[in-house]
């Protein structure tokens, strides 16, 4: 009896090492994410800036839509102006394969499709960069994201969609940047 115990005991031991070895080896991996983000917070009204898109925690990454969106402001509106996708960029997302890279001006979205296998993406990694005008009449905080309604999406190479969390947290404040404001008058005393 003794000896079933000890047994018993010493097979615990040993599934619980294993158990603990496995999930220390065990990395959580984040979800796959897609981000806008404004390289400029604020702007005068009728200037441009850019906001890059990436893509990050991605595998087997094959094809990729995004679509652009504006809103907010107490006044005027943001238009797209240009969207370039850089495949020159040192950070590129498709950097070492052969690509097929879309923009829809009128649509304001973009896509690249690699033409054979996917990408694998631990890092954040460039996508393109996307060129925003405040209208002249532009004033207050603005959203600038991309679209969560099915415009934009990833898909792996069996073009099987890739579930994805887009992050939008971009925000630029059109201000009239040569009116003095109340923190440059107590600057300027």
């Amino acid at each position: 009896m003794l000896s079933t115990i000890k047994a018993f005991v010493r097979t615990l031991t040993v599934v619980s090492i294993v158990g603990m070895t496995l999930g220390a080896n065990q990395k959580e991996t984040a979800a796959p994410t897609i981000s806008a983000k404004a390289l400029q917070e604020v702007v005068a009204p009728g200037e441009t800036f850019e906001v890059e898109i990436a893509v990050e925690n991605v595998s087997d990454l094959a094809v990729v839509q995004f679509k652009m969106v504006t809103d907010g402001g107490q006044s005027g509106a943001m238009t797209i102006e240009d969207i370039v996708i850089d495949d020159r960029h040192p950070n590129f997302a498709f950097r070492t394969a052969q690509i097929l890279a879309v923009v829809d001006h009128a649509l304001e979205r973009a896509g690249v499709i690699q033409m054979t296998g996917g990408q694998d993406i631990a890092e954040s990694a460039y996508l393109a960069t996307v060129t925003v005008r405040a209208s002249k009449d532009a004033a207050g905080v603005f959203r600038v994201n991309l679209d969560e309604g099915g415009e934009t999406f990833l898909r792996d190479s069996h073009a099987v969609p890739i579930d994805v969390a887009v992050r939008n947290a971009s925000t630029v404040r059109v201000a009239d940047i040569a009116q003095p404001t109340e923190a440059n008058r107590k600057t300027r005393r």
